[in-house]
């Protein structure tokens, strides 16, 4: 489970690689995905089952 947050350092992607979650009302299972906005507050929860997702956030070395 993961309590109600924000990512300011930019968008942020996460790949449901197996299991499931609950996000914003939505049950998300393996091969979903979803896109937050950068200062977007989000939760989930994991399902019965747990999960394993695949998190994709901008690097912070990078110049921008």
């Amino acid at each position: 489970e993961a309590d109600e947050h924000a990512h300011s350092n930019g968008a942020a992607m996460r790949f449901i690689v197996s299991g499931s979650i609950e996000y914003a009302g939505t049950e998300l299972t393996q091969g979903d995905w979803m896109f937050i906005p950068k200062d977007t507050s989000y939760s989930f929860k994991a399902g019965d089952m747990g999960a394993v997702m695949c998190y994709c956030y901008p690097c912070c070395c990078v110049p921008k």
